[in-house]
């Protein structure tokens, strides 16, 4: 069953941006891969695939309106652990 996903979206308006860092694995087996996209006539489209790892740190600018991002449907085994920080 599916533990968890992120639609692509983008974050508040007044976020300058976002960190993540990783302490467990993904890939296109278990889901849980970080999504960026580009937007195309409008519509997000999915653009890169990033599967994580231990000690991975992600970063993105979050106050542009092309900042889209997400993530593909957890599977498991296991949780995604990450630490999530914010600058506004």
């Amino acid at each position: 069953p599916e533990v968890y996903r992120l639609e692509p979206h983008l974050d508040w308006p007044h976020r300058i941006f976002s960190i993540l860092i990783y302490f467990s694995s993904t890939n296109s087996t278990t889901g849980g891969e970080y999504i960026t996209y580009k937007t195309i006539n409008g519509t997000p489209t999915a653009q890169d695939y990033i599967s994580t790892k231990p000690n991975l740190l992600l970063s993105h600018l979050s106050c542009f309106p092309s900042s889209w991002h997400g993530v593909t449907p957890f599977k498991g085994p296991g949780m995604r652990k990450l630490i999530q920080i914010q600058i506004s």
